[in-house]
This record gives structure tokens, C-alpha cells and sequence, in this order.
């Protein structure tokens, strides 16, 4: 896969630019996989493919 380290902005004149940003931070990144992990479970669960065990949800 290809990332960017950055974003393309348009300037007032109509010209395109690209802009470094910098990369996500270790917090960020804990928050957004903890974020996807319970996203996909609740999907696998809706589907029926995983069943929660309320022990250890």
C-alpha cells in the first residue's frame, strides 16, 4: 500500500500543493485500533459468526 505523509491543498490560485503532516501518535493509533477491533466484532456478532462470551467480553 501506498500512505502519504501528507495532504494536497488547493491554493487561492487554483494551484495544488502538498503538505507534510506528521504521522499519528502511539495514543492515536491504541485508540483507533481499539476502535476498529469492537467495530468489526459487533458486525461478526450482528452476522452471526462470533458469539460473545460474557466472561471475558
Amino acid at each position: 500500500m501506498l500512505f502519504l505523509d501528507g495532504v494536497y491543498t488547493e491554493t487561492k490560485h487554483g494551484r495544488t500543493r502538498f503538505q507534510r503532516t506528521n504521522g499519528p501518535e502511539q495514543q492515536e493509533l491504541k485508540e483507533l485500533v481499539h476502535t476498529i477491533s469492537h467495530r468489526v466484532a459487533r458486525f461478526l456478532e450482528r452476522e452471526g459468526i462470533l458469539e460473545r462470551d460474557e466472561e471475558n467480553s
